[in-house]
């Protein structure tokens, strides 16, 4: 209706370049100092978004310590590593070999829960762990891998000497630092929730740069309690394993842990048991709230659903002494 497009048009209308720029001018301000989360910078940004919420006409859905009406969301943040307490080891045939952390493997959780993990089961040998059959390979094909540890060499496939792939993705999968995204994609689309990859000569320069980052405590919101019952997620940890540790694992594949080079059968790795314990050490860190309003629906059947409008107001703070200060990412949100 014409009323309908004139209050649209006078809605566009009330956006406007000058008002944008203020915004992103005060968030991106080099005194808010980069809004990293926790931080007095992202607080004074938190209470800026919460002024204009308020002055938009939102509503507020939380109460503040006090019991006054609030648009913070407070979320509480700890810090958690992984502690000596962590081990893997397999065995095959009933021959046992125990792993060293950080000599023969490394362990990087994704999306774990949290909840300190064992397990000991059969893995799944997925190949390659490649995933394109309108290209000619699929490793996955009729492969029930959900829930399962899920082992992977790298490498290209090959028949008869020849590469069945196209040129550009025959050099993509040949090494692990252009592929890793394709790879554990598909393994997390399957279900695989522990991602152990053989890593060949080629790909051992990741080593270093997942071992800085297994050994730096990640921060997450703290959750009342982690069910340890409850089952893993999907992609829940990725393992490096050096090939001079997996020669004995991958001995009944046919596939050279080195050169990631050999005919095999995807499928139970029915011989081999691998058993994986992780341990946490959970720090308490700080809190920093979430800004949420709310705008009532005034459709009387549609105004108990809800659209979920949402951009992040933090961004990575101050690193080697330089202020990063987001404009983009997000002041603009």
């Amino acid at each position: 209706s014409w009323a309908a497009a004139q209050t649209l048009d006078q809605g566009l209308e009330s956006i406007t370049e000058a008002e944008l720029r203020d915004h992103i001018f005060f968030l991106a301000a080099d005194f808010l100092k980069g809004r990293d989360t926790g931080t007095e910078g992202y607080l004074l940004a938190a209470e800026y978004s919460a002024i204009h919420f308020r002055q938009a006409g939102l509503q507020t859905m939380y109460t503040d310590s006090a019991g006054a009406p609030s648009f913070f969301q407070t979320i509480d943040f700890g810090t958690s590593i992984l502690n000596e307490g962590t081990s893997l080891a397999f065995a095959v045939g009933g021959a046992e070999h125990p792993l060293v952390r950080g000599e023969d493997y490394v362990v990087q959780e994704f999306l774990a829960s949290g909840a300190d993990r064992t397990v000991s089961e059969t893995p799944v040998f997925l190949g390659y762990g490649i995933e394109e059959p309108e290209l000619g390979w699929n490793d996955y094909e009729g492969l029930d891998a959900a829930g399962r540890i899920g082992v992977m060499v790298i490498g290209a496939p090959e028949r008869n000497g020849e590469p069945v792939l196209p040129p550009e993705q025959h050099q993509a999968y040949s090494t692990l630092q252009q592929s890793a995204n394709n790879r554990f994609q598909a393994a997390m689309n399957h279900g695989v929730v522990t991602v152990i990859v053989v890593l060949d000569s080629a790909s051992v320069g990741l080593w270093e740069i997942v071992k800085g980052q297994a050994d730096t405590p990640s921060t997450q919101p703290r959750i009342s309690q982690s069910d340890p019952d409850a089952p893993a997620p999907a992609f829940s940890e990725l393992i490096l394993l050096k090939p001079e540790a997996a020669s004995a694992l991958l001995g009944g594949t046919g596939v050279d842990p080195f050169t990631g080079r050999g005919a095999y059968a995807t499928g139970p790795m029915d011989d081999v048991r691998i058993s994986l314990n992780t341990r946490h050490t959970v720090e308490d860190g700080y809190s920093s709230p979430n800004v949420v309003g709310l705008l009532p629906g005034t459709d009387p059947d549609l105004k108990d659903e809800y659209v979920v409008v949402t951009a992040h107001l933090d961004h990575v703070g101050i690193q080697n002494g330089a202020v990063f200060n987001g404009a983009d990412d997000n002041a603009s949100g």
